[in-house]
């Protein structure tokens, strides 16, 4: 099952990116997925280094099975 985190760089994806780590939803790395100024900072997922992708237009997250999200209002989508 393919899963997005959109937010991954705050609070709340990291904690999400924690607990999917250890869960069976975890089967294959997620996407990360955050702003813009964000994009291309690395996070640890098991074994491998995951790079997070900008949360702009030319995002395509078709083929995602779950997606979580936790945007302040400053943030549209």
């Amino acid at each position: 099952m393919s899963t997005a985190i959109v937010g991954v760089t705050g609070v709340v994806g990291q904690e999400m990116l924690s607990l999917l780590e250890g869960s069976p939803l975890g089967e294959e790395p997620p996407r990360l997925v955050a702003s813009p100024r964000s994009a291309g900072q690395q996070f640890r997922w098991r074994d491998e280094s995951l790079t997070v992708e900008a949360l702009d237009s030319d995002l395509d997250l078709s083929g995602i099975d779950r997606k979580s999200t936790r945007l302040n209002s400053s943030h549209t989508v």
